[in-house]
């Protein structure tokens, strides 16, 4: 039977083979907007708004 304890079993910590993992590769799913993408969203959102005041005007 185990006994409880307060303290953790460190045993199978100590026997970890960090060798034995599977090399993976990992990607950002939500990578940070390039410079480039942000003054494109800004020039896009520039014209549709203009193209509302436009608009209104008719």
């Amino acid at each position: 039977t185990a006994i409880m304890s307060d303290k953790p079993d460190l045993t199978e910590i100590a026997r970890f083979d960090k060798t034995k993992l599977k090399k993976t590769e990992t990607k950002e799913k939500n990578p940070l907007p390039t410079k480039e993408s942000e003054c494109l969203l800004y020039y896009s959102i520039q014209c549709v708004q203009s193209l509302w005041v436009w608009c209104r005007s008719l």
